[in-house]
């Protein structure tokens, strides 16, 4: 799956007395088939651009292509079938009490055959 990110900004709480931009013209082209870290202190946006790849945030500015289709034109189902995110923090989870237990809960969902798992 190929991702592509293109001059996008996001900015928590804009217009308020505790506005922080959080990604500032972030571009990015990854190819099919590679493997990619993010990797960076505390703060520097690596979850709001993961959060971004699923559509869980909106861009205050700028685009997002998977697979050379447009997210915010794409239906979210679409979206997350492609895009899945698992937090690091357990007390995060979702529906499992590991992160384990909410990605095969993901790929259940998904219809992935438990040997695939």
């Amino acid at each position: 799956m190929a991702i592509k990110v293109c001059d996008l900004f996001h900015v928590y709480n804009a217009k308020t007395d505790i506005e922080n931009t959080a990604l500032k013209g972030v571009s990015l082209d990854l190819g099919d088939h590679f493997f990619t870290a993010l990797v960076g202190k505390t703060g520097s946006g690596k979850s709001t651009l993961a959060q971004h790849l699923n559509y869980l945030l909106k861009p205050t500015k700028g685009e997002i292509y998977i697979d050379d289709i447009m997210i915010k034109k794409s239906s979210l189902r679409e979206i997350r079938n492609k895009i899945g995110i698992i937090f690091q923090n357990p007390d995060n989870q979702f529906i499992g009490s590991t992160v384990e237990d909410d990605l095969a809960f993901g790929l259940e969902n998904a219809n992935i055959p438990q040997h695939e798992m």
